[in-house]
């Protein structure tokens, strides 16, 4: 009798590579999905809805540090945290706003710019930017009066002095849409790979007779293509199943509701040939037909894959078409 096997069926790597070859056409809807969804919204993000490009203002200011009256050595340990948090803080900021022409909160005012010290702690670099050209200079010379103001006021400084100022120069952004395009075609392209993985794990319809015998534990004589070419292993094994066999009753798995009608003949066979459509018949289905027959009393000898596709079977067997 009968048995299911489902806990112990293995995902068919074969028959899922087999599978998503010839549903490719899935696998390029995804890669397109992938590629409008990511590489488009990385191009409306960066390029369509981004704004105006920022202007850029450099300033270059040379600090002079006074001596140590104990160590009777320059002060050096400044920083360009420390030059960002005192061009940012309360003791020069609004002095620095009244100077301004427009109307801008304090808030706003010192995101506009920030210190940086590539390489010597005298060498002191300010950035300013903004997206209106003639506010991005004048915010540059107000900075430039409050650091030169605001340094000599520090022990540690004795001077200082702007040594050069470039800009204002527009500030052209870093997009990539050709990989953006990319990425998204990659990233399309494993969504719809994966999501035909779980669905091959949820589908319980059977394409080859190896997958029927593993899981149901009843022999398959072979199969029958969508042409009516039958597979060579079918007429030896017809033979050796049903070949003392007077009366032989057939099985349609897609009629497992009229099965009650023809038990009484069915149960009067010698023995029976349960008939599975390729691709056509569910898991539960096929359960709820098994169940029937052994309550009725029919013996299933065995089975037959009908309308079956020969080259996905010869493939899977074989690896050739």
């Amino acid at each position: 009798m009968w048995q299911c096997s489902y806990a112990k069926e293995p995902f068919d790597l074969r028959l899922f590579v087999l599978q998503s070859i010839r549903r490719w056409k899935w696998l390029l809807l995804g890669m397109v999905a992938g590629t409008l969804l990511i590489g488009g919204g990385y191009y409306l993000s960066k390029v369509t809805f981004c704004g105006r490009l920022p202007y850029e203002v450099i300033s270059k200011f040379y600090i002079e540090y006074a001596v140590d009256p104990e160590e009777k050595e320059p002060f050096s340990y400044f920083t360009a945290y420390a030059w960002d948090d005192w061009m940012k803080s309360d003791l020069v900021v609004p002095a620095m706003l009244e100077k301004l022409s427009v109307e801008m909160s304090a808030e706003e005012f010192i995101t506009y710019y920030a210190a940086s010290m590539p390489a010597d702690l005298r060498m002191t670099y300010f950035t300013v930017t903004h997206p209106d050209q003639a506010l991005a200079m004048e915010i540059s010379d107000i900075l430039t009066e409050g650091m030169i103001a605001f340094g000599p006021e520090q022990k540690e400084v004795a001077s200082v002095e702007l040594i050069d100022t470039v800009g204002p120069q527009v500030q052209y952004r870093d997009i990539r849409v050709f990989r953006a395009l990319v990425l998204g075609g990659v990233i399309g392209f494993f969504v719809s790979l994966f999501t035909m993985a779980f669905v091959g794990i949820l589908d319980e319809k059977i394409y080859v007779p190896e997958t029927f015998m593993y899981r149901y534990d009843i022999p398959v004589l072979g199969y029958v293509d969508e042409e009516g070419e039958v597979s060579p292993e079918v007429e030896a094994n017809l033979a050796l199943l049903f070949g003392n066999m007077h009366e032989i009753g057939e099985i349609n798995a897609l009629d497992a509701e009229g099965l009650s009608a023809s038990a009484e003949t069915l149960r009067a066979m010698d023995g029976n040939l349960l008939l599975v459509p390729a691709g056509d018949v569910t898991g539960k289905s096929l359960e709820f037909l098994l169940n029937q027959c052994r309550l009725q009393g029919i013996k299933i000898t065995a089975a037959l894959l009908v309308d079956a596709d020969s080259a996905l079977i010869r493939q899977y067997r074989f690896g050739r078409t």
